[in-house]
């Protein structure tokens, strides 16, 4: 979902890994994350092309749902990331 007006970009989205088995059979458990992003954009001539960007991934902060890999890591790194929440910010000017 995302909505954009008035110099101001909003969105938020809903990332979804359906449950699944590795090749031993091994469930694996499903796992939802959110993000979100705000951007901001100054109306005004004298910062014309600047954008101010905050970002952060899976903001609720979501573990990954425990697989005991033969790499032995406790978690598939194809499907899933150990970071946690992710918090950017990002100014941009274009010229």
């Amino acid at each position: 979902m995302s909505w954009s007006g008035d110099g101001f970009d909003l969105g938020a989205y809903w990332n979804h890994v359906a449950a699944y088995e590795d090749r031993a059979g091994t469930r694996i458990d499903a796992w939802d994350t959110l993000d979100a992003r705000v951007a901001w954009r100054p109306v005004s001539s004298l910062f014309d092309g600047l954008r101010v960007e905050v970002a952060v991934q899976n903001l609720l902060d979501e573990a990954p749902p425990f697989y005991d890999s033969p790499t032995g890591f406790g978690f598939d790194a194809g499907q899933a990331s150990l970071l946690g929440r992710v918090v950017s910010l990002q100014l941009i000017k274009r010229w």
